[in-house]
């Protein structure tokens, strides 16, 4: 996770993607701010059943962004390795 930066930009469709990246109390999450303002996401994963890990967010409510957006940040951090 140390070679994942700070903050990095993707981009979905013609939207542009600012995430920041925080550790809070040793667990991580993502802020992304858009360029189409709408209000910033905070996406983290999070264990269902004890054995599922999914993207949701915080706080819950926009789990459909969290879902489309939490694999983009995923593929990205895969790009690094």
């Amino acid at each position: 996770m140390n070679d994942v930066p700070k903050t990095f930009d993707l981009d979905f469709n013609d939207i542009k993607l600012r995430v920041n990246r925080h550790s809070i109390a040793n667990h991580v999450v993502y802020q992304i701010v858009f360029s189409d303002r709408r209000e910033p996401l905070v996406l983290t994963r999070a264990l269902k059943d004890s054995t599922e890990i999914f993207w949701t967010s915080v706080p819950e409510g926009r789990q459909r962004e969290a879902e489309q957006f939490g694999p983009l940040i995923e593929n990205y951090i895969k790009t690094l390795n």
